[in-house]
């Protein structure tokens, strides 16, 4: 596991809980998509509004927007007491790189749902205490453990979504189990797919269950 860069996330995560997780969102927002089967970014993006997650034992949909962020940012989620949502922003310069299917862009996205999916709770947290919900992945408090860590989480949400388990299996009872494949596959970095693959094969038994 790698170096904690965020802040503690509310409840800890393993690759095990989180590849059901991303699985269900896979599910919910592009319906009938094959584990072998790229996600299409645009799509995906602009389908957020049709999932809600769960705060304080309410319902809080998810918005999607494309505005202006602090320089450096790309993306990001955040609480909106305006909206009464949860928001997974992007630059104009990260949507167009979206819609081009480029796979930083792609897993961008997929990571900022992972905050807003993983921690709505610390983003609505944040947010009524007039604390920066950029802290989620700017985060300044050590010594936690990578698995309680948000943007450990967040990445671990956005590899599974992307890049099923279930489906790298597939690929490799095809004989085609290598980064490039999976790259191509899932239209995702080589080095995102090189990670997802190391992972899988660490953890195999524990990524299917």
């Amino acid at each position: 596991m790698s170096t904690p860069k965020g802040v503690p996330a509310l409840r800890p995560q393993s690759y095990s809980s989180l590849e059901p997780i991303a699985a269900h969102v896979r599910a919910r927002l592009l319906p009938g998509r094959s584990d072998v089967e790229h996600i299409p970014g645009l799509e995906l993006f602009e389908r957020l509004d049709e999932y809600s997650v769960s705060v304080r034992g309410a319902n809080l949909r998810l918005q999607y927007g494309v505005e202006n962020l602090p320089s450096g940012l790309e993306a990001q989620a955040h609480y909106s007491m305006d909206e009464g949502a949860i928001v997974v922003v992007l630059t104009e310069t990260t949507y167009e790189d979206l819609a081009a299917g480029t796979g930083r862009a792609l897993f961008t996205v997929a990571h900022e749902i992972g905050h807003a999916v993983l921690h709505p709770n610390e983003l609505v947290e944040r947010r009524l205490a007039n604390v920066d919900s950029q802290a989620l992945h700017r985060g300044t408090v050590a010594g936690h453990k990578p698995f309680m860590d948000t943007e450990w989480q967040a990445n671990g949400f956005a590899a599974a979504m992307l890049m099923p388990a279930t489906g790298l299996v597939q690929l490799e009872q095809a004989g085609r189990l290598d980064a490039r494949t999976v790259a191509g596959t899932y239209l995702v970095s080589l080095q995102a797919a090189e990670l997802r693959l190391k992972v899988f094969a660490d953890r195999r038994r524990e990524l299917l269950g």
